[in-house]
């Protein structure tokens, strides 16, 4: 063997065990996702011991079997895998423990404290010379987010509230703590610009990049926890956000304005007459704000949510583009510069072609790209799936400089080890998976059928129907719902994205840029009235914006198309109204049945071999048990965590009684529209049968209309104080009876005295759900039960096993009286975390606890489930009840370390 040969394995051997190190990094740190709490420190030293062990035996090992002329290949493996391993975990661990070093103190907890921070994003989108003068009377309060980063906390740095601020000091210095912020501010909305645009007060408005001082009021970041829908806990961990808040003053004077040029950018924009001013704002800043509920709905349908939200794909298209561009300027200057020495008789010593062959023009090229693709990352501001790209393209362009040879397997693993270290905690999010699922699938499908071989349009087209369906197991994760659209929407959204985005930059930077649209800082009556200033070549200005409106003008025929689309009834169904639930997968997967899943298709990719199409049944398996209907010997009360809000849904087989829809806050029914609904669906309920709303109040009925109006609601019986809520009413449903027991009949008052109070039964095991009544009906309803036999209701027929506590636990509810006459096994109270009226009241827990009930917090435990078997098969479901099983979804179905309970 020659020493070239032996050069070449050794390093061959080198990459191998780095690639090796490097998947089981990540794969270790991964993992984290699924811990149900962290390591504790004394832990992690045990593991570095662990790791300092197993490299000693196998460096000793490795050493001796070179002695003897052994094979050691083995011994390197093993130490490459523990070493990955042990120091994933370490470091997933260590992060994990330095987010929660940080904690608010409890003093300063729901008080007035003194902050300073900078505004990472959320801020003002139009300058300052527009905000002062553009006054008008059209005024209107609008609430504005921040994303801050914490400077001082009432005079003390933020590394003064961990436990060793000189050890965290560096930590911080590095990661800052940082806060969501509200604060309602006065927008204006003169009546010369877009319709689709309002300016904020000039005084009150912060731009990202600015340091203000305020004064807040603080709480710990905390969410509510569903199986379904969005968890804001884990979004707040997964972006280093230890608390939440409002501005209840912002100290002007003292606010130090450092605008960054993307609010310039977002001005130029705003300034154009554009048909879809907040699709642009979207696609070419990330900035989603203006977005409706409809708009969010058409996205949803089709499956084009990612086409306006920038991500890898976006710095992929911008990149190809810098690429093609500067490398056909490449070729041009040689071009010239053989022109010019064959016309003129240039020699070649003092030609452009010798200067271009002492350039290195390839590092020259990637470097551009890099350039421009630094400033279009900085347009986003710097969103994660945007940098996490920057980050693969860095890579990518430093491994062909530097002329490395490396399969595409070991490129993805130094792009997933990169993310994790510079942004520790974004395996918490969806956009990670869905990035490196995508980059995962690209890579595959193009090396199994040699993509590059094929034309574009067939390599596109199999490409973007293999990212399809390997992206539903992930999107069924996530969110709950998989559009079927999406496949269709995306063969004519993709290529037109491609083409319009380079171009719509294009057009917007040469706008921004050009001396002759604006001179010097426009006034105030330019802006308002569209007036540009006076010279010799507006005609050139015009024709750049006309390109752009003729541009503008595409995206709305994209838009109508998908209109069109997410009106269209995938399976001929005949109802339009409810197209949206055929049109999608709409079912929570587990993460466990996701990842067999990809793992099927994974294999399903891969050549031939003995085994490949069984083995690849055996994994899709979870994902098929998932659509099995759900038993019918069992049935199941669903204490949803609303918040400061009652939603509860009883199911029994493939139908469903709802007993409450929770908030609506300005308009919008998140609970019911994000949450129940979506919910059921997974569950493959049919329909729902009865929705009860034990009274009007909009914590109990803020979701009414959405559950009513849902197409599994159409032919369901409502029951409200006002009607049908009455003394003595019993209503058979399923294997299941329902039984209403206050107000009396002929009641007028829809009022918390006035609550229905259902009981659901299956005549051995029960649920009592009282609504929002207090002391006084429930004084009432014990007299009603002792003294009236006409509907055959006694004092026993209010005894149940689960308790749903009144009023939400109130001091002036649960009196000892109406839980003796109950009798409950657990209660549950439906309350929001440190809500403003302190329920459940400490003398109401006192009285439970009395009593030897078992007490449950949706703010504490989140969801909570019930599950009771017909028959009181307790040898089956026997957990401290003897008759049915509580579960929680922080306790028991959900249990990590990120969501913890408080």
């Amino acid at each position: 063997m020659n020493s070239n040969e032996f050069y070449r394995q050794s390093r061959t051997a080198k990459f191998n065990d780095t690639t090796i190190w490097l998947y089981c990094f990540c794969l270790a740190t991964l993992s984290s996702a699924f811990w149900p709490s962290l390591p504790t420190i004394e832990t992690l030293g045990y593991c570095l011991v662990l790791l300092v062990t197993v490299n000693a035996l196998v460096l000793c090992h490795t050493k001796l079997g070179a002695l003897l002329g052994n094979n050691t290949a083995f011994y390197g493996a093993i130490s490459c895998i523990t070493f990955g391993i042990i120091l994933g975990v370490i470091w997933a661990a260590s992060v994990g423990h330095l987010h929660y070093a940080w904690q608010l103190p409890r003093d300063k907890i729901q008080q007035d404290v003194m902050i300073v921070g900078k505004v990472l994003n959320g801020g003002c989108a139009v300058s300052s010379t527009l905000l002062n003068n553009a006054r008008s009377s059209q005024n209107q309060h609008r609430t504005q987010r921040y994303t801050v980063e914490l400077v001082t906390l009432d005079n003390k740095s933020a590394a003064y509230y961990t436990p060793m601020p000189s050890l965290f000091s560096l930590w911080y210095s590095i990661n800052p703590p940082k806060l969501t912020l509200s604060y309602k501010s006065s927008w204006r909305k003169p009546s010369n610009l877009n319709e689709s645009m309002s300016v904020p007060d000039a005084d009150e408005c912060l731009h990202n990049g600015d340091t203000f001082h305020a004064t807040v009021k603080l709480k710990p970041a905390y969410g509510t926890a569903n199986p379904i829908g969005f968890n804001k806990q884990q979004h707040l961990v997964s972006q280093g956000v230890v608390a939440t808040g409002y501005i209840k003053h912002i100290y002007l004077t003292k606010t130090l304005h450092q605008h960054k040029q993307r609010s310039a950018y977002k001005q130029t924009l705003a300034s154009l007459q554009l048909q879809n001013q907040k699709w642009w704002q979207a696609l070419l800043f990330g900035d989603r704000s203006a977005l409706n509920e409809q708009d969010w709905q058409l996205l949803q349908l089709t499956g084009t949510g990612h086409l306006f939200s920038i991500s890898g794909m976006h710095l992929s298209i911008v990149a190809s583009t810098v690429l093609i561009a500067s490398s056909g300027l490449v070729v041009l200057l040689a071009f010239l510069s053989k022109f010019s020495r064959f016309v003129f008789g240039i020699h070649s010593k003092t030609t452009l072609t010798r200067s271009l062959h002492l350039t290195p023009l390839r590092v020259c090229v990637f470097l551009f790209v890099l350039l421009l693709c630094w400033f279009y990352a900085s347009l986003s501001g710097l969103a994660l799936p945007v940098v996490r790209a920057y980050i693969l393209l860095v890579i990518a362009c430093f491994i062909v400089c530097m002329h490395f040879v490396m399969r595409p397997l070991h490129i993805i693993a130094l792009m997933c080890v990169g993310c994790l270290l510079v942004f520790p905690l974004s395996h918490l999010t969806a956009s990670f998976y869905l990035s490196v699922g995508a980059v995962v699938v690209i890579t595959l499908i193009s090396l199994r059928f040699k993509l590059h071989q094929k034309p574009w349009y067939v390599a596109l087209f199999q490409l973007q129907v293999c990212i399809s369906v390997a992206i539903i197991p992930l999107a069924l994760v996530w969110f709950g719902s998989a559009s079927m659209l999406g496949l269709v929407a995306n063969l004519l959204a993709l290529p037109l994205i491609t083409v319009l985005l380079p171009v719509s930059l294009l057009l917007l930077f040469s706008l921004h840029f050009s001396h002759l649209y604006w001179p010097q800082p426009p006034t105030s009556q330019q802006v308002l009235h569209q007036v540009a200033p006076n010279n010799k070549l507006d005609g050139f200005v015009g024709g750049l914006k006309q390109a752009f409106e003729q541009v503008d003008t595409v995206l709305t025929w994209f838009f109508d198309f998908l209109h069109a689309l997410a009106a269209f009834d995938l399976f001929g169904l005949s109802d339009a109204t409810s197209s949206s639930v055929h049109n999608s997968i709409d079912m929570p997967l587990s993460a466990p049945a996701a990842i067999s899943s990809l793992a099927a298709l994974c294999l399903l990719f891969f050549p031939y071999f003995r085994g490949k199409y069984f083995f690849s049944a055996v994994l899709i398996a979870p994902f098929i048990l998932a659509f099995l209907p759900n038993s019918k010997n069992v049935w199941q009360v669903h204490v949803f965590d609303a918040g400061q809000a009652s939603a509860i849904a009883v199911t029994q087989g493939t139908s469903a009684v709802i007993i409450d829809s929770g908030l609506s806050v300005n308009g919008h029914a998140t609970t019911a529209k994000r949450v129940m609904i979506p919910f059921l669906r997974g569950l493959h309920i049919e329909r729902i049968a009865h929705v009860i709303h034990t009274h009007g109040d909009n914590d109990h009925a803020g979701g009414a209309s959405t559950i009513i109006n849902s197409p599994l609601a159409s032919g369901s019986i409502n029951y409200t104080p006002l009607n049908g809520c009455e003394h003595g009413k019993t209503v058979e449903w399923e294997q299941l009876r329902i039984l209403f027991l206050w107000p009396k009949a002929g009641n007028q008052e829809d009022s918390n005295a006035q609550s229905c109070v259902v009981k659901i039964t299956d005549g051995e095991q029960s649920v009592l759900i009282p609504g929002d009544i207090e002391r006084s009906s429930e004084y009432a309803l014990l007299t009603l039960l002792n003294q009236s036999n006409e509907y055959n209701l006694y004092k026993h027929d209010l005894e149940a096993d689960l308790l749903i506590a009144p009023h939400h636990g109130s001091k002036t509810s649960s009196t000892n009286a109406f839980i003796r006459a109950v009798n409950p096994k657990a209660v549950v109270f439906t309350q929001g975390y440190l809500n403003r009226w302190k329920f459940p009241a400490k003398e109401v827990q006192e009285r439970y606890r009395n009593n030897r009930v078992l007490q449950l917090n949706t703010s504490y435990h989140g969801y909570i489930k019930a599950t009771f078997l017909f028959n009181n098969h307790s040898d089956v479901i026997n957990v401290e009840q003897d008759s049915f099983r509580l579960e929680s979804y922080r306790k028991d179905l959900h249990k990590r370390w990120f969501i913890p309970a408080r």
